[in-house]
């Protein structure tokens, strides 16, 4: 189970808040298609392996539902798996930016990843949406998370 040390107040409020909106006819239970509507709903991104898992346990236990409580355990290790992904994707693209400048060049990426200048060059040409040649952290994330999911 989740190590709910790092989710806030709100972050388990809209667990629940989400459960009772998406229970459309308050049985207490979600369907398959309401839990991938509520991940959605919260804007949390699951990664394909975890919500197989959980439709797969779902089918073993021959159920057609998740009751609250498995959805809570289910959305806590979500969130937490998103916020301890986010923290870590900032600790990365900060020790490649070497002068704090918010991006990080061709030059910085190959050095701190120990790649040549052309692999760099490569990965800032499929993830730079802006043109400039270089990473922000949203194109940084945007490329880890492609490459990753």
């Amino acid at each position: 189970m989740a190590n709910t040390n790092i989710l806030t107040a709100d972050d388990l409020k809209r667990i629940k808040t989400t459960f009772r909106e998406i229970d459309g006819n308050g049985d207490g239970r979600l369907t398959k298609h309401e839990l991938k509507r509520a991940c959605k709903t919260m804007g949390v991104r699951v990664k394909r392996e975890h919500m197989t898992s959980m439709l797969s346990s779902m089918e073993k236990c021959e159920k057609e539902y998740l009751t609250f409580r498995e959805f809570d355990a289910f959305m806590r290790d979500v969130l937490e798996a998103q916020i301890v992904e986010d923290r870590y994707l900032k600790d990365v693209f900060a020790s490649m930016d070497e002068n704090g400048d918010g991006h990080a060049t061709h030059d910085e990426i190959a050095k701190a990843l120990g790649i040549s200048l052309d692999v760099a060059l490569e990965m800032i040409g499929d993830a730079d949406k802006n043109g400039d040649g270089k990473l922000n952290f949203k194109e940084f994330t945007e490329l880890y998370r492609r490459q990753n999911d």
